[in-house]
């Protein structure tokens, strides 16, 4: 009977929980390394963050190999300067720390991609006093990803103030690679014209996107092992394709405005 408990014990202790997801539009890559508090502590959650200061990061991609340094005054950052992120190119991630098993993960990011075509439409809501926005877009095709996700950001005001900005997001179905989504616009689109958007499409690999899947399926504090060696959490990749788009004309609401790509 003790033998059993002993064996159930050995079986639960901490182990390494590493989360790393490269970008091709950063060349500032961050690595967080610690160690799971329980049995479902399978992510990389900041309110029981256990990180760890003694660990050692390396990323290689073929022949060339990178250590990543802690980053001072925290525990479990790790970072590297100037790591270009390429696309179709695949990196191997080893993380060791003394007294865990060593943890290793690859991924392969994404093909590159470009924005093809961006319009919007506004209107006004007739129930509320929000405007509606209608976007819609197009890009080509990046092999490798499981699934793409889209981000704007709207500027309002007038071109060289800061003067309102606003995000919204959303995903769309696997491999498609169209969307057209409705967004609420704040109130500033009552008062002030729309100077810009930036568009950024981000193709996602099948290691960060099935972590993604997971903690939208069983919370934050299931156990999650994506695609990693000895450890758990994700060690992923994400394909960057953005554009800034400038109306023809200042779109209020009700007004419909085509985008175009700014002219050089």
């Amino acid at each position: 009977m003790l033998m059993a408990c002993d064996s159930q014990v050995d079986s639960l202790r901490p182990q390494l929980n590493v989360f790393c997801v490269l970008r091709t539009d950063d060349v500032r890559s961050l690595v967080l390394v610690g160690r799971t508090v329980s049995f479902d502590s399978g992510h990389y959650g900041m309110d029981d963050w256990n990180g760890l200061a003694d660990a050692s990061v390396l990323l290689t991609n073929g022949h060339d190999s990178i250590q990543f340094r802690r980053v001072p005054e925290t525990t479990g950052y790790y970072v590297a300067d100037s790591l270009a992120t390429g696309a179709g190119r695949t990196y191997l991630l080893t993380v060791g720390c003394p007294n865990y098993n060593e943890v290793r993960g690859q991924t392969t990011v994404p093909a590159g991609f470009a924005v093809e075509s961006c319009s919007i439409d506004t209107a006004a809501d007739p129930d509320t006093s929000d405007s509606i926005c209608v976007l819609t877009a197009a890009w080509s095709r990046s092999a490798g990803t499981a699934r793409y996700q889209v981000i704007a950001a709207f500027l309002y005001g007038r071109p060289g103030t800061d003067t309102g900005l606003e995000y919204h997001g959303a995903e769309t179905e696997s491999l498609n690679t169209r969307l057209r989504a409705r967004l609420r616009l704040s109130s500033h689109g009552d008062t002030l014209p729309l100077s810009l958007i930036r568009l950024r499409v981000d193709a996602i690999d099948p290691n960060y996107m099935d972590y993604l899947y997971m903690l939208r399926q069983y919370g934050q504090s299931h156990t999650t092992t994506e695609h990693l060696d000895g450890g758990l959490g994700v060690f992923g990749s994400i394909c960057v394709a953005e554009t800034t788009i400038y109306p023809t004309q200042p779109v209020l609401p009700a007004t419909p405005g085509r985008l175009v790509r700014p002219t050089r």
